[in-house]
């Protein structure tokens, strides 16, 4: 857990500003007859031109602490998994990568529920650039915990928590990977060089990244949105209820002339019908959710929404990759 953490510590420092300008990429809501952020150049400039330098560590607070318990519960569950299922397997040698994937699985779901809420106040603190001059901003992470929670409940601090958990897959290929390419780099048993580590960190984060980039785009769309909490119900009605005069027989009779019939559906109507019951019952995705987010990205921006931010994230993600599993491997050598 040690080396975890100070592994995400050293990472998420140096990589914080390349972070900010991948989360305000990402959180554009642009319509395709709009003009909106015209590549990672004119995102800096804008956020420079809000905020200054500072802009660029905007949501540093968080960020570390979301990658300390991440990072340290990640590798503490990685590396307990992988111990427990080498010592199960009789064979362990014939599944290892069964064995590093099922690890960086468990160890990856498991840190994404723990630390959602942390992860979506640092990414409303990034994407703050992209919000109308009217927007309530967050001034500290205290305020802006305090704020959602008031105006939003608690179930705001898991918005994007499923995009999340589809995100495992992204933890599967890059330590399954990484664990292979590490293995065809060793010879007679030595251990690898650093050099060796970041170039088998940063090809297999690469490939992970090019794999399922799509659900980073999911995740912070959902964790941007504010969505004030429903209003409550009016209260109970107190003292008499206002007399309400009866009208006038509604009975139908095809005898009495003005009469309207009740209406029936009948199963023909449902089926084919205008006003069908099939129509009016039909599904309709929750607002914010998943399937409504999903739609609303590609309407915006067809295909190529879902990889907005794609090449500023390769330019964050390999190098903050290689830098952490670099620390990790020389802390975990140094304690034992």
């Amino acid at each position: 857990m040690i080396a975890g953490a100070g592994a995400g510590l050293v990472s998420s420092i140096a990589t914080c500003p390349l972070d900010v300008v991948k989360t305000t990429l990402q959180a554009q809501s642009i319509r395709k007859d709009q003009k909106g952020y015209e590549g990672v150049v004119k995102t800096c400039m804008r956020i420079y031109r809000l905020s200054g330098i500072r802009g660029f560590y905007r949501g540093l607070g968080p960020t570390i602490a979301g990658y300390l318990p991440t990072w340290g519960i990640y590798f503490t569950v990685y590396d307990f998994i992988k111990d427990r299922m080498a010592r199960s397997l009789a064979a362990s040698d014939k599944y290892p990568s069964l064995i590093h994937v099922t690890a960086a699985m468990t160890a990856g779901a498991t840190g994404t529920i723990l630390t959602n809420p942390l992860w979506v106040v640092k990414t409303r603190f990034m994407a703050q650039a992209v919000l109308p001059p009217d927007a309530k901003r967050y001034r500290t992470t205290w305020d802006a915990i305090k704020t959602i929670y008031r105006t939003e409940g608690l179930s705001a601090f898991y918005k994007g928590l499923l995009p999340s958990l589809f995100g495992v897959t992204h933890v599967a290929v890059q330590f399954g990977l990484y664990e292979k390419t590490k293995a065809a780099m060793a010879h007679d048993g030595q251990p690898l060089t650093p050099t060796s580590i970041l170039a088998a960190s940063a090809f297999s984060k690469m490939v992970a990244s090019l794999a399922t980039y799509p659900h980073e785009v999911l995740r912070t769309r959902m964790q941007v949105s504010r969505a004030p909490r429903p209003a409550p119900p009016p209260p109970p009605y107190v003292g008499h209820p206002p007399r309400q005069t009866p009208g006038p027989a509604t009975l139908y009779s095809p005898l009495v002339t003005g009469s309207t019939p009740p209406v029936v559906h009948s199963m023909g109507d449902a089926a084919d019908g205008p006003n069908s019951l099939r129509r009016r019952s039909r599904w309709t995705p929750k607002k914010g959710g998943i399937v409504d987010t999903f739609r609303k990205i590609y309407r915006q921006d067809g295909w190529q929404g879902f990889y907005r931010g794609l090449s500023i994230n390769l330019v964050r993600t390999v190098p903050s990759s290689a830098v952490t599993m670099l620390t990790y491997e020389l802390i975990m050598r140094n304690l034992s």
